[in-house]
Order: C-alpha cells, then structure tokens, then sequence
C-alpha cells in the first residue's frame, strides 16, 4: 500500500530537507516502522509535492514463482510490431478515467 506523508507542525524543514535531499541525489530511503502489531519494510519516495510512503515485503514473505514455464523463441520482426503497436495505444495516465465497477455496482444494488 502506498500512503502520503505529511510533517507534523514542527516538523515541516526536517521534512523538506529529507524530501530536497532525496530528490536531489534521486534517491529512495528504506525504513521500518510498526503498523499494528508487525514490523513493517517501508520505502520512504520524494515527490515533487511531497513524499509517499509505500510498504514493502521482507524477503521471508517472498515466495518463489510456482509456475515456470518455457519461453520461446522471439524474432526481432515480432519483437518490433509489438513495440509498435504499444507505441500506437500510448497515452497519458488518467486516474479520473479509471473507476472501481465492482463497488459501483454494489452501491447501486443496496440502493436499489
């Protein structure tokens, strides 16, 4: 999960210095902190507009893919057109475009 976070009173240059700091050596940091009753693994990232806080897995949590399987041969030429076709479907990121049907949907049927 990811969470915004912001300076308590006081704290607001501390703030911006970690987050000027970050930015400026393109940097993320790494920190642990209790939530409930877990440690948890947390990467602290610098925006523009302030930093985002997104929680992490230990390596223990981390389970191997259970599923491999073969891949095959990829010409340049298939390799190409897919590249293409990407490019072709390009466009910005538009949150606002981007709904949750399921709850919609919900919401709609216990109103009804």
């Amino acid at each position: 999960k990811t969470y915004q976070a912001v300076p308590e009173t006081g704290g607001e240059k501390a703030f911006e210095l970690l987050r000027s700091s970050l930015m400026a050596e393109q940097k993320i940091a790494i920190g642990k902190t209790v939530m409930g009753t877990k440690d948890t693994l947390m990467a602290i990232i610098p925006r523009e507009e302030g930093i985002l806080i997104s929680t992490m897995f230990y390596a223990d949590d981390i389970k191997e893919l259970q599923k491999q399987y073969v891949k095959p041969e990829v010409s340049q030429q298939e390799l190409n057109m897919a590249k293409v076709l990407i490019d072709s479907m390009d466009t910005p990121f538009e949150p606002s475009k981007y709904k949750d049907e399921y709850q919609e949907r919900l919401r709609a049927l216990i109103e009804t």
